[in-house]
């Protein structure tokens, strides 16, 4: 069986202005993307394409959930077989460099 190492990342960080912690929103919004730029590269603003080895998955989830507020934020990692990268469809500004990394 082979092993997912790419996943798409989204992340969506609440804005709770009712909240107090409304600046930390923004520092813990920047503290998720700078992890998943260490293993991939951001596509829109909250969602990243990254490729991260089975062996340190736990390590990546782990420091990202340290930043989450369970009762506001969201995280979703999606695993993507070989099949499913080799037939992605890429438009558009930043294709080499995805191509480069990704197939």
């Amino acid at each position: 069986m082979k092993r997912i190492e790419h996943y798409i990342a989204i992340y969506d960080i609440c804005n709770n202005a009712q909240r107090k912690w409304y600046n930390s929103a923004t520092r813990r919004r920047g503290r998720i993307s700078r992890i998943l730029l260490e293993w991939g590269i951001r596509t829109q603003r909250s969602v990243f394409e990254i490729v991260v080895p089975p062996k340190d998955l736990p390590k990546l989830l782990a420091r990202v959930k340290r930043f989450l507020r369970e009762n506001d934020d969201k995280f979703y990692l999606y695993p993507l077989d070989k099949r499913s990268v080799q037939n992605t469809k890429r438009f558009g500004k930043e294709i080499a460099i995805l191509q480069d990394i990704f197939i």
